[in-house]
């Protein structure tokens, strides 16, 4: 086992951050688009990327060495620094997206609440875009490692962070309506349905044709690649990403009668959701997993996940109940998502 730069902590940053972005583009879809239906859950899907904004940051600063130098890239700003970006696109999107939750909240009887809920959605959805892609931007423009310098990356990370953050909204629109015991919407749901579908098509299109170009790579470099796609990262690439969370999802979703049963479309969100953050982690660690031990000469080493230590399970793990909390608190602070559930109804 071998100790590398980027380890889990920075594989769970991007995959926040993505959901984060999808849940926001989902919840602007019925101002920007007139996709009345999806209005429904547009609030929920607009707390998602809220909670999730906020926790995107926690795995960077458990990463860093000096943890309290990280609000210096606002103090000295930075502007040609991508990394640097995120700091100023993360306070822009959490402004945006906190202004909209106080506006729906407490201000949607006004007469300047629709006019300004849009002006704050086309800002939001082009923010969004970066938020999500200069991620991909940075791992696709570092020439130094071939499973990342790819003009695809970019693409892929804004396709994977849409269809993640509306598989997510799927998932807890289900679970928390069944909670409060809420008819859930069908054809909402069969509009996210589609949503969720063809986006999942384009992102798995885009990776394995990215995937086939680099069996063309020379000997040298295709040798250490394959052993990294079918032995270091078999059971996450094949399985998880490419099998588990795109093409069943994508056989399932086809159908219609996937949304007749919301615990069909429950696991087929899930299976998505495993399948992207696969794809983070494949791309991010598995880019590190190959090095170049002399001059056109590369090898592959190995990486583990422990218990304990940075980026491990439990660290990762109490992320995860950071953002759950965070959500709950959402949903009781801002209780108007009900309200705009007995509208729609």
């Amino acid at each position: 086992m071998t100790e590398i730069l980027w380890g889990s902590l920075i594989t769970v940053y991007p995959f926040f951050s993505g959901i984060a972005a999808g849940a926001y583009i989902v919840s602007i879809l019925p101002v920007l688009f007139k996709r009345e239906e999806l209005k429904e859950f547009s609030l929920l899907a607009l707390l998602i990327a809220w909670a999730t904004l906020i926790t995107a940051p926690i795995p960077l600063v458990f990463h860093l060495g000096s943890p309290w130098r990280a609000g210096n890239i606002f103090i000295f700003p930075q502007s040609t620094s991508p990394m640097a970006l995120f700091g100023y696109l993360w306070i822009i999107f959490l402004i945006i997206s906190t202004t909209t939750i106080i506006i729906y909240n407490w201000f949607s009887n006004t007469a300047w609440f629709r006019s300004t809920v849009t002006a704050l959605s086309v800002i939001g959805i082009v923010i969004s875009i970066l938020f999500s892609g200069y991620v991909g931007f940075i791992f696709g423009s570092t020439k130094s490692k071939e499973l990342w310098y790819t003009p695809i990356v970019p693409i892929s990370f804004v396709l994977s962070a849409i269809v993640s953050g509306a598989a997510l909204v799927g998932l807890l629109y289900i679970l928390i309506w069944r909670i409060s015991r809420l008819r859930i919407d069908i054809q909402a749901l069969n509009s996210l349905r589609k949503i969720i579908w063809w986006t999942l098509l384009l992102d798995v299109v885009f990776v394995s044709s990215e995937f086939i170009v680099k069996t063309y790579h020379p000997a040298a470099v295709w040798r250490p690649l394959s052993e990294l796609f079918f032995r270091h990262l078999g059971l996450s690439y094949l399985g998880i990403q490419l099998i588990i969370g795109g093409i069943i999802p994508l056989i399932v979703l086809l159908f219609k009668k996937s949304i007749s049963s919301p615990s069909i479309m429950s696991l087929m969100s899930i299976l998505i959701l495993a399948g992207v953050f696969a794809y983070r982690w494949n791309l991010i660690i598995g880019g590190q997993l190959v090095i170049e031990a002399s001059p056109y000469v590369y090898t592959t080493i190995s990486y583990v996940v422990g218990l304990l230590g940075e980026g491990g399970i439990l660290w990762i793990t109490s992320i995860f109940l950071v953002w759950a909390f965070l959500l709950s608190l959402a949903l009781v602070i801002f209780p108007r998502w009900k309200v705009e559930v007995k509208l729609h109804d």
